[in-house]
């Protein structure tokens, strides 16, 4: 992952998680992924991902995961993670493997 967390502003409706890799860029990398939650519910807050495979393409050094977001208003933050467990292609995994996002209430 290519942060431990992730804001995202109330006006927006997709979090996108950035998942980096690093070393030889030939050949394709895949991993599996989902959305475990946390204070902000599954399908109230966000629409929940089930473990799915994501390939990141040869010469590529990233892949963007999207995960939607309900536009029902928030009046305090509330939070979810993105987890990585395991690698499709044999590539080892770095040391941040889950990503807190949390959703933001707008400014006062």
């Amino acid at each position: 992952m290519a942060a431990d967390t992730i804001d995202v502003p109330a006006h927006e409706t997709t979090a996108r998680v950035t998942v980096r890799r690093r070393g030889d860029l030939r050949g394709s990398a895949s991993f599996i992924w989902w959305t475990e939650s946390g204070t902000a519910k599954p399908g109230v807050d966000f629409t929940p991902v089930i473990p799915r495979a994501e390939r990141i393409e040869s010469g590529k050094d990233s892949v963007s995961l999207s995960i939607p977001i309900s536009d029902m208003p928030r009046r305090q933050p509330k939070s979810f993670y993105v987890e990585i467990d395991r690698t499709e292609s044999g590539a080892a995994l770095g040391a941040k493997n889950l990503t807190m996002v949390t959703l933001l209430p707008p400014p006062d």
